[in-house]
């Protein structure tokens, strides 16, 4: 019977789903030729083995590259949290299924956040066989940015290096433009994040993390015209404001579940209504130093 995967392997196929050019780039970065598309498309990650059609083979996420609405190649992407020999079985069967399906290449790529895993994968999985072995995405096909620009930051590039690197910078900016974006997924993808560093690290963010919002730039590249509009100016603070507190509740409720925290309904509720973001701030740093598995307590701070 196969393991349940965990919230962090589920929030990783998450993000690669919704971001299949990702999968690409990084396949190519690994070693893939792949030819030239105009479509990427998920098709279903259950396919039969072709020695025995009664067994279903479950892969984490495959992808279709398509030019004119044929199909030229796949990938079948594996996202390894620990080293787990029988995949250097289920990644052959994976590869023949996909191929003898579509009749076309298809390679095997996987991530792994954790740097053994990627050492096991890479060099003692297929020993015997290097041939087989599949393609492993490395830190160095992800780049660190220095420096994020919230109107063209891509949000599951920025998490995707914050968890890859896990150094406390990127995970820092990672985090500022989940708050200040309030993105799709985005509470996944901040408990994601949080999952990458280590608990010290994660309570000294949430300190540097709560800083002067009167600091803020609100000045965009537009006209001096509607930037003298005091509709704008208010609207632009109002936005920001509403999808800054929406990206807190998000970290909050992300913390607790990635800490086992109970939370009432009643508690989930305040959380949702509350409007106050240092109290936002202090609850989430108490549910980063609350016991693992254990109630947490949503006090209000003294004023």
């Amino acid at each position: 019977m196969r393991a349940m995967p965990s919230a962090t392997h589920q929030d990783l196929v998450l993000l690669f789903r919704s971001h299949p050019e990702l999968v690409v780039e990084l396949a190519r970065a690994a070693g893939a030729a792949l030819a030239p598309v105009d479509e990427l498309r998920e098709r279903g990650s259950q396919v039969d083995s072709p020695l025995a059609p009664h067994l279903a083979l479950q892969a984490d996420l495959i992808i279709e590259g398509r030019r004119r609405g044929r199909v030229l190649w796949a990938i079948v992407l594996e996202v390894q949290l620990g080293p787990d020999p029988a995949k250097r079985w289920s990644v052959d069967l994976y590869r023949a299924s996909v191929a003898y399906l579509l009749r076309r290449t298809v390679w095997v790529l996987m991530y792994s956040p954790d740097p053994k895993v990627r050492r096991w994968t890479a060099t003692r999985m297929f020993r015997d066989r290097p041939r087989l072995a599949p393609l492993v995405v490395q830190p160095a096909m992800i780049p660190v940015p220095s420096r994020i620009d919230p109107v063209a930051a891509d949000p599951g590039r920025i998490v995707l290096a914050a968890v890859t690197h896990a150094d406390p910078a990127t995970v820092e900016l990672a985090l500022r433009l989940l708050w200040t974006l309030a993105p799709r997924h985005g509470e996944r993808y901040i408990r994601l994040v949080m999952a990458s560093v280590r608990e010290e690290v994660l309570r000294g963010l949430l300190d540097k993390l709560d800083y002067d919002e009167s600091q803020e730039n609100y000045d965009e590249p537009l006209s001096e015209f509607e930037r003298r509009g005091s509709s704008f100016v208010r609207g632009r603070r109002e936005g920001l404001d509403l999808g800054r507190l929406e990206a807190l509740r998000q970290t909050l409720l992300a913390v607790a579940d990635a800490r086992g925290l109970a939370l009432s309904r009643e508690d989930r509720a305040r959380v949702d209504a509350l409007k106050h973001a240092p109290t936002l701030r202090a609850w989430i740093a108490r549910a980063a130093t609350t016991p693992e598995g254990t109630k947490l307590e949503l006090i209000a701070p003294e004023a």
